[in-house]
């Protein structure tokens, strides 16, 4: 989690200048991806000659059924498919899937990517919003280690911080012990 897989997938359909849906497998059924299909061929056969790519997140949560209604769009070309599971894609994903996929395994951030991702945030926000929280160099360091490698787990907590750093007076400074 908070490795950015989702984040991978709008860059390649972006890069591909493809129309890009995104879908979670934990609340989108056959029905719906059977809709996509449709939308997507008449986008692939018709005037427009536009891929679509589609992301199915949590992939691992749709069952061999499921998973099988993407075969033939695959096959002729109508889709893209990038699917992410936090589960091992060789137990969770059905083989007809996984010969017609690349596998990329994405590992927790280290210490280091947080720190500097967290920064980046504390900067941007404090230009955005004319603010000047401080972030200590050991507050930095103990979200970047506490949050075991996941960015989205560590802007949550800066988020929580920023916010109790507000109703500070004079120097707003997130320290080791807000941390």
């Amino acid at each position: 989690s908070g490795t950015g897989k989702t984040t991978l997938a709008r860059i390649v359909a972006r890069e591909m200048d493809a129309n890009f849906i995104e879908i979670n497998a934990s609340t989108t059924g056959t029905k719906e991806l059977k809709e996509i299909i449709e939308k997507a061929k008449d986008k692939f056969f018709g005037l427009q000659k536009e891929t679509t790519y589609v992301y199915v997140d949590e992939f691992h949560r749709w069952n061999k059924l499921q998973q099988d209604s993407l075969l033939k769009a695959l096959e002729e070309g109508v889709l893209h498919f990038i699917g992410s599971t936090t589960e091992n894609p060789y137990f969770a994903i059905f083989n007809a899937i996984l010969s017609r996929s690349t596998i990329f395994e994405f590992k927790p951030l280290q210490p280091s990517d947080i720190r500097e991702g967290i920064t980046k945030a504390v900067n941007r926000y404090n230009r955005e919003n004319s603010e000047n929280i401080i972030l200590t160099e050991k507050a930095a360091d103990v979200l970047a280690f506490g949050c075991g490698g996941d960015m989205r787990k560590a802007f949550n907590a800066l988020e929580l911080l920023i916010a109790a750093a507000g109703f500070a007076e004079g120097e707003k400074v997130i320290d080791e012990i807000m941390a």
